[in-house]
């Protein structure tokens, strides 16, 4: 494991150029490979939908940096606020001619993700086998990456004053390019995540104070953060406090010797509050995993990243680590007891084994050797799209279906190459920024090459306000996409900001119905349900966020029945029943399955159609046709929607 330190150390930048030795060239095309979370680790739906992870970092123009939730907390498969995306992005960028750049070259910016504004000083590190480049940016955020070589580069780390590193999982780069001769790639926008500070208070079972316990950020040492880390280590002042840096949807952890242990996850709230109780026994102690990862031969795995998690209810915590050139790894600070193990290498499918025991040293993971779809995406007049994200769906049905693997290319042709991936048939989807998802395409792994087509889309003009009517800057508004990793609809879309005026502009409409979200620091969040728009159209939309009172937690606002779901096979899964909700008075009850919506199946349907059409106008009815436990015969269940928060 890397040192911890502010700065990557050199340590890790040569970590990093081991990893690269085993991705082959890729000529002709810029490609970026994205590995999203398996099925287990994904979060059920909320009336719609709930709530992916954020990494620190999206690429906007360039690629997406999301990886649709943080390991360390696979507690959050079961829940989490409705609807956030996984992972919004869609790439552009411009390919030019330029004398300037003998070995080619990569232009963009770097900018907050909170408000658009452009990030001065960032430091940006690309790694090519034998040689890196560094570029800085400016105070307009831009920055530029002039290679001293040709080849295949990818961004390894990428820090700024103010902002929570980024420096991804041992080559799970959010932007990649193919530096060429007198080629500039040009457009690409790097969005780092602003740090985020909360105030912790500790206490006892009393409510009173722990002055001198222990807190400690879990996970700060993982994946992402293991390259780059965050602080982890704090300890509470006289009154019980500390002030934490952390990232979205990270855990904490407070420990003292004389009161016990308490464990609190941060869902966006600035003060936190953990009360510590006496630790169970599986918490008494820090246990670890070691073991190697091998391929079908028995031959080890270099740069494999290698995941334990548990699936025991509560926070626990995960670790996570590399495999050396032996295939060897030990994964460190985990409770006693039973977890999961999964490897991952973007050159092979997932391999997983488990229950492994805390404290075994011989645990073994078999990775199957991957297989590869490669094509070309043009527009609806045929021609090459140069900057693409294509994404290859697969297992299961159109409702359970899952992103197995993922790529970003920049190639003049449109040229792009999923790799990674099991035998078998995939359905491709490609996206790209001002476009639509394209039609699904199905493919076969090892298989002929395929071709998809983006059409036109249309485009969204609109306004953000208060309760007051005065216009709301730095809103963020965007498609939700991320309605679980489980199903085909990560189909990633870009979000924007909201200027001064409160104004913004949404590119790249499809004209199936969909779900717009809007959210605001100190707002209630909105959902815009049922949102449609020819291709070619433009379309005016104003929302209005109400102010969230003291003591208030932030929610979100749609209108719908009030209801968690997530798919299984042919139905939708009932999970949480919002209180008062309409589903609750209605009669729909935590483990109902959902086969149909107004008489169409939710299995032809697909995940996120169905979703929508259960969410609709306040006052409307919609009629699901549920199944009950020990009930032969499916009933019709007709539920007013309302307007909730949840």
């Amino acid at each position: 494991m890397c040192e911890r330190s502010v700065r990557p150390t050199t340590a890790c930048m040569h970590a990093r150029r081991r990893w690269l030795l085993a991705i082959p060239a890729l000529v002709g095309a810029v490609l970026l490979a994205l590995w999203l979370w398996p099925e287990d680790l994904s979060s059920p739906s909320g009336d719609g939908a709930t709530g992916g992870g954020f990494d620190d970092v999206t690429v906007l123009g360039g690629a997406g940096g999301a990886r649709g939730g943080d390991p360390g907390e696979a507690g959050r498969a079961r829940g989490g606020d409705a609807g956030l995306s996984a992972s919004e992005w869609r790439p552009t960028a411009s390919v030019v001619d330029d004398p300037g750049s003998p070995h080619g070259s990569l232009h963009g910016r770097v900018v907050s993700s909170r408000d658009g504004a452009p990030v001065a000083g960032a430091e940006l590190v690309f790694l090519r086998e034998g040689s890196s480049t560094t570029a800085r940016s400016d105070a307009q955020g831009r920055f530029a990456a002039q290679v001293s070589e040709p080849g295949r580069y990818v961004l390894s780390v990428a820090t700024a004053e103010g902002f929570l590193p980024y420096a991804p999982e041992w080559g799970h780069s959010a932007i990649a390019f193919e530096a060429r001769p007198r080629q500039r790639i040009e457009g690409v926008v790097v969005q780092l995540r602003p740090e985020r500070q909360v105030e912790v208070q500790v206490v006892d079972g009393d409510e009173a104070p722990v002055a001198g316990a222990s807190v400690r950020v879990l996970g700060a040492s993982s994946g992402e953060r293991a390259m780059a880390p965050v602080r982890e280590a704090y300890t509470t002042d006289a009154e019980g406090r500390a002030t934490v840096t952390l990232w979205r949807w990270a855990s904490i952890e407070a420990r003292h010797p004389d009161h016990g242990l308490g464990r609190a996850r941060a869902r966006g709230a600035d003060t936190i509050q953990i009360t510590l109780r006496p630790a169970r026994p599986e918490q008494t102690a820090s246990e670890s995993i070691a073991g190697r990862v091998v391929d079908t031969a028995g031959q080890p795995i270099e740069g494999a990243l290698v995941t334990a998690f548990r699936r025991a209810r509560g926070l626990h915590p995960s670790a996570q680590g590399a495999t050396g050139a032996d295939g060897s790894f030990e994964l460190l600070g985990l409770d006693v007891g039973e977890h999961v193990l999964m490897a991952r290498h973007p050159m092979h499918p997932d391999a997983r084994v488990g229950p492994v025991q805390t404290g075994t040293t011989d645990a073994t993971l078999t990775m199957q050797s991957g297989l590869t779809i490669a094509g070309r995406v043009v527009d609806a007049e045929g021609q090459a799209v140069p900057a693409v994200h294509v994404s290859a769906r697969g297992g299961g049905t159109a409702l359970t279906r899952r992103t197995m693997g993922a790529v970003v290319s920049y190639d003049a042709d449109g040229r792009f190459l999923v790799s990674g991936l099991s035998e078998g048939e995939y359905e491709l989807v490609a996206t790209s920024r001002g476009m639509p998802p394209s039609d699904p395409v199905m493919a076969t792994a090892g298989g002929p090459d395929v071709t998809l087509t983006l059409e036109r889309g249309a485009q969204i003009l609109g306004l953000v306000r208060d309760d007051e009517g005065a216009p709301i800057a730095g809103a963020r508004v965007s498609i939700e996409t991320g309605l679980g990793r489980r199903s085909a609809t990560a189909d990633p879309i870009a979000p924007t900001v909201t200027d001064a005026d409160g104004a913004f502009v949404l590119d790249g409409v499809g004209s199936e119905p969909r779900s717009i979200r809007v959210t605001a620091d100190g707002h209630h969040g909105r959902l815009v349900s049922g949102f449609t728009a020819a291709s070619g159209a433009t379309r005016r939309l104003e929302v209005t966020l109400s102010r969230v009172a003291d003591g208030e937690e932030a929610r979100t606002e749609l209108v719908g029945i009030g209801v968690n779901v997530w798919p299984r096979g042919d139905a939708l899964v009932v999970g949480r029943v919002v209180e008062g909700g309409s589903a609750e008075a209605a009669g729909l009850h935590r483990g109902d399955r959902i086969l149909a919506v107004d008489g169409a199946p939710v299995e032809g349907l697909g995940f996120r159609p169905a979703l929508e059409r259960i969410r609709g106008t306040e006052g409307s009815t919609v009629v699901l046709t549920i199944q009950r436990a020990g009930e032969d015969a499916p009933a019709q269940l007709p539920i007013v929607r309302t307007r909730i928060r949840t």
